[in-house]
């Protein structure tokens, strides 16, 4: 359960405007991060919310008059600087003395902010939660492991819901799950290729305007396949286990992704894809075989080899993914073969860890 919530400061709560020296406090012109006030007002009472930022040429005090200035000051129980901490965010003693301080676990805090490492990687390492505002074209340094992410701070309340409400599972629950049902090396390979390829796609559908949680496909696309060792026994179909085991856990929305990615939901008017999210895990695991991104057709074409019983099926599948497939490019305004091309070289910081 989140007990506290906090925030960095510059481009989180107000703008990093350009062309002004000195601290922020004595600025000429300052400004709140539009959506900010709508979100501290619905936090209020109900979380100890403190600021955490890495300013080193601000205090406390500082920080609270740049705040006053644009009305937010008011919400907030404490601010942490680096300046007064003697350390920076990308030092985990930074988060461990807010942790101690406000005297709870790191599974008690949410941190928010724009630094994909000093705000995301860090505190998520210590196990608190994380949510990304991502304002840059910053990469990655590994799979995603904040629990979630937007562009705007208009999304940052639905996103908190699904972590309060448990919606997304922690790296503590992931790790649970994999100890429970662990996968082989090589299906270890192909969940964190699947996940990271819907991941990307998701965020490129983002970036055009389209309504999906990357986070959420992220998560799905490393469960999609929880089932794989046990389904058989089950008397289930391949996924329908998978969401059974998830929905035991109360990760209903996931649950839902991983019963529709099996190759055949998609005839199938009561489990085809519906949402994005949906839509992005099922094409992500059609699109990589084994730990390879090798697209629809030859992923199709391995499934004929490999069951040839099943031939009139996967003839009638293969246009309706391809259909679904064109969809999300009329999304992006791109062809196939730039989509292509452009996913397997965003997919080679992967290289690494597969």
């Amino acid at each position: 359960m989140i007990k506290v919530v906090m925030f960095d400061w510059g481009n989180t709560l107000m703008e990093e405007l350009s062309g002004f020296p000195g601290p922020m406090h004595i600025w000429g012109t300052v400004q709140a991060t539009p959506g900010i006030h709508e979100v501290l007002t619905a936090l209020r009472g109900k979380y100890n919310l403190v600021v955490a930022t890495n300013a080193v040429e601000s205090n406390a005090i500082m920080v609270q008059k740049a705040l006053k200035r644009v009305d937010l000051d008011e919400y907030f129980d404490l601010i942490y600087t680096a300046r007064d901490l003697g350390w920076t965010k990308s030092d985990p003693q930074y988060y461990r003395t807010i942790f101690d301080d406000q005297s709870i676990a790191p599974e008690q805090a949410l941190m928010t902010g724009d630094a994909l490492f000093a705000d995301v990687e860090v505190p998520s390492r210590l196990g608190a939660r994380t949510i990304w505002l991502r304002r840059s074209t910053e990469k990655l340094h590994q799979l995603p492991m904040m629990d979630g992410e937007i562009t705007s701070l208009a999304n940052w309340l639905p996103a908190f819901s699904m972590i309060e409400d448990e919606e997304i599972p922690s790296a503590a629950q992931l790790e649970e799950l994999f100890h429970e049902y662990p996968p082989s090396n090589k299906l270890t390979r192909h969940v964190r290729m699947v996940a990271a390829t819907a991941y990307l796609m998701a965020q490129a559908l983002v970036d055009h305007g389209v309504d999906v949680s990357p986070i959420v496909v992220q998560r799905a696309g490393l469960l999609h396949d929880i089932d794989k060792r046990v389904w058989r026994d089950s008397g289930l179909l391949h996924g329908e286990k998978g969401a059974q085991i998830l929905e035991g856990r109360r990760l209903h929305i996931i649950a839902e992704i991983v019963r529709r990615h099996q190759v055949f939901t998609i005839l199938d008017p009561g489990r085809i894809p519906t949402t994005w999210e949906q839509k992005l895990v099922y094409l992500a695991d059609k699109y990589i075989e084994k730990d390879q991104f090798v697209g629809i057709s030859a992923r199709f074409a391995h499934f004929m080899e490999r069951y040839p019983e099943s031939s009139d099926l996967l003839d009638a599948a293969l246009p309706l993914a391809e259909q679904m497939e064109t969809e999300m490019l009329l999304h992006l305004g791109q062809g196939r073969d730039l989509f292509y091309a452009g996913l397997k070289s965003r997919l080679r910081w992967l290289a690494d860890l597969t």
